[in-house]
């Protein structure tokens, strides 16, 4: 996905030169960058609802649920990119690689801390550790290419 948004980053320059501000312009190439992948997923999906005969649990009692649940997540995911998208351009020529691995990490982070709230880790002593590690070196690498971008 990060290669799809850096090399449609044209439509950004476009949109600048048009006299949209650069954080505002840097959401275009995510429409670009998404649409194939959607139009990929989507009709993956429906053919194996056709295939598995699974379409019917799109209306099966406790569809709406999921649905919401579905909607809530895409809209703070889509939220989460757009910030990343933002960040990118403040962040100048290293935004989408310090950008890249800030938001993927907290992304991990985060997700992990729900997993640790959850306890999805209780009576896995050994893999918590290994958990809790990785989630050190994640924001110790941070800081290290937050002091390098620094002294570029």
């Amino acid at each position: 996905m990060n290669i799809g948004f850096a090399y449609a980053n044209q439509t950004l320059e476009i949109a600048t030169r048009q006299g949209v501000a650069a954080t505002s312009a840097s959401l275009i190439p995510w429409v670009v960058t998404l649409s194939g992948g959607f139009a990929a997923n989507f009709i993956y999906a429906v053919f194996l609802l056709i295939r598995n005969r699974t379409y019917r649990d799109l209306t099966a009692k406790g569809a709406g649920k999921a649905y919401g649940k579905a909607i809530v997540t895409a809209l703070i995911w889509f939220c989460a990119l757009g910030f990343y998208a933002k960040a990118t351009v403040l962040l100048g020529p290293l935004g989408s690689s310090v950008g890249w691995l800030a938001f993927n990490g907290l992304a991990l982070i985060v997700s992990n801390a729900w997993g640790l709230k959850d306890g999805e880790w209780k009576g896995f002593a050994q893999p918590r550790k290994m958990l809790l590690t990785g989630n050190a070196i994640l924001i110790v690498s941070w800081i290290v290419v937050g002091i390098a971008n620094g002294l570029a």
